[in-house]
């Protein structure tokens, strides 16, 4: 799989807490997702992310626009694969 730069918007331990702001970022058209995975200790964390961006400079376009609305605190993630 090729690299790509997600910005994560938040994270929670709860899939349903998730799944509110994913739904809000998705009707307004941005491709948000929910991205399971576990702390170090074992407990499941669950990444709300925006885009699989090919470019970091574009992750980052993304992320101010989401920053600028002072609900989301955004982060570039590494990079990663979906």
């Amino acid at each position: 799989d090729p690299e790509v730069w997600p910005v994560q918007v938040s994270a929670s331990g709860s899939r349903a807490l998730a799944e509110e702001p994913r739904a809000r970022l998705a009707a307004r058209g941005f491709d948000a997702y929910v991205f399971p995975s576990l702390t170090e200790d074992g407990r499941p964390r669950y990444r709300v992310r925006v885009g699989a961006y090919p470019a970091r400079c574009d992750a980052e376009r993304a992320a101010t626009e989401l920053r600028s609305e002072r609900r989301h605190n955004p982060l570039v993630t590494p990079r990663t694969t979906r």
